[in-house]
């Protein structure tokens, strides 16, 4: 297996968490004779040598230091093109994989000649279904998910019980399938975080190529841990940045304004629902009345990039 599939994760400031995805991998990197590259994209915390420190004696580890953090998808772009095998499993460094987790990934990628994307069901911490099934975000598809009796229509809150061909999957561990990937000039590098994967799905759709959702494959993940270190509380909002660049490189004008249009909505029910019961606004920080301003801000600026 080892010539055909190589495991990747981009680490940033990942010292809190980065071990348990190593430890949950080990054994099953044994198992399935590959090997982990830990691209460390500038971390500050010595997360780094932590895991050089750690598992360098393994033989199936190795650290590669950028000493900047260049993105996501630009590190991304640069372990695809060095790989020389025929799968990269990309793995958040926030997660930790269930048994035979990467086996039953790599299966699924391997027995499906037409998908050149496939992703492993996520859990919470606590054991409890994450969705990671999506449509693509379109003002259509974006608007049934925040209408409670229509919802049950889109993949988001689809049960996740059964392997599917889907839109697009949450990034947070990607088995792709290499020549695909160079077929279509692998990620964009405008995104720097979030909806990169949904930007390189999408062009993958529209090569031809399938995306498969494989239950038999299961995650933890604590989703977003080294990005709230970066932006904190407002990590949700950049999730609005990488919408809009997808949409604009992907999408018509009317989408983007449809975009707009629903997401202001959205902004303004939060921020009264908020007003109105304060323990929502404290629980959540979607319902205060500070990030929903932001939020509309970012909407209605001029492009910028999704940083």
């Amino acid at each position: 297996m080892s010539d055909r599939a190589m495991i990747a994760a981009i680490n940033w400031n990942g010292r809190d968490f980065i071990t348990g995805m190593v430890d949950s991998l080990l054994p099953q990197m044994k198992e399935m004779e590959t090997r982990l590259i830990v691209f460390d994209n500038g971390s500050e915390d010595g997360s780094d040598y932590l895991v050089e420190e750690k598992y360098s004696h393994t033989g199936m580890v190795e650290v590669y230091r950028n000493g900047e953090n260049i993105g996501f998808g630009r590190a991304a772009n640069r372990i695809l093109a060095d790989a020389g095998c025929s799968t990269v499993v990309l793995v958040n460094t926030d997660t930790v994989l269930r048994s035979h987790c990467l086996r039953n990934l790599l299966l699924s990628l391997e027995s499906r000649p037409d998908v050149a994307f496939a992703g492993p069901r996520l859990l919470w911490p606590d054991g409890t279904l994450q969705s990671s099934q999506r449509d693509f975000p379109f003002a259509g598809k974006l608007l049934l998910e925040h209408i409670p009796i229509l919802r049950q229509r889109t993949a988001k809150f689809s049960t996740h019980d059964r392997g599917r061909y889907v839109n697009w999957l949450v990034g947070a561990m990607m088995a792709i399938r290499v020549n695909a990937f160079n077929e279509i000039g692998g990620f964009a590098e405008e995104f720097f975080f979030f909806h990169e994967e949904t930007d390189l799905q999408y062009r993958l759709w529209e090569a031809g190529w399938k995306v498969w959702f494989e239950p038999s494959a299961e995650v933890f993940h604590l989703e977003g841990a080294s990005a709230r270190q970066k932006y904190g509380r407002q990590v949700y909002l950049r999730h609005i940045p990488g919408k809009l660049l997808f949409l604009q490189r992907n999408g018509t004008r009317a989408d983007v304004v449809s975009f707009k249009l629903l997401m202001t909505l959205l902004q303004i029910q939060r921020m009264m629902a908020g007003r109105l019961s304060g323990k929502l606004a404290s629980s959540d920080i979607r319902y205060t009345s500070t990030y929903c301003r932001e939020a509309l801000q970012l909407l209605w600026r001029k492009r910028e990039a999704a940083s």
